[in-house]
């Protein structure tokens, strides 16, 4: 699927492209736990999924094609990096000592906007 999009508008369309997945998202992940709709819930996390498979496969793609030759290698790393900061930093609010309450996981859950 994915492909296709890579293919059609190029990666910055792509990426671009993909933002609306990342506020449908956000929208139905927010709106999902003041509605107690827990199917909002569920499909606002399959667009989730969807939104990182996207941007997973093109970003590096993108880095590649818009960085020096110099630094290409250090950008496209500087990817990965950051995701697993993100994973990291995930864990640690999820911690029932910080943000971890069920009244807050809402808000911890449409953070990725």
């Amino acid at each position: 699927c994915h492909i296709y999009t890579v293919l059609l508008s190029f990666r910055k369309g792509t990426l671009l492209l993909n933002n609306c997945f990342a506020v449908i998202a956000a929208v139905l992940l927010s709106l999902g736990e003041m509605s107690r709709s827990f199917e909002m819930l569920i499909i606002g996390r399959i667009i989730v999924g969807v939104n990182s498979g996207i941007s997973l496969s093109a970003l590096p793609m993108y880095l590649g094609e818009i960085s020096p030759k110099h630094i290409r290698g250090s950008i496209g790393q500087f990817n990965s990096i950051l995701i697993c900061l993100g994973v990291f930093t995930g864990q640690v609010l999820g911690l029932p000592e910080l943000l971890g309450q069920v009244s807050v996981q809402t808000n911890i859950i449409s953070l990725h906007v």
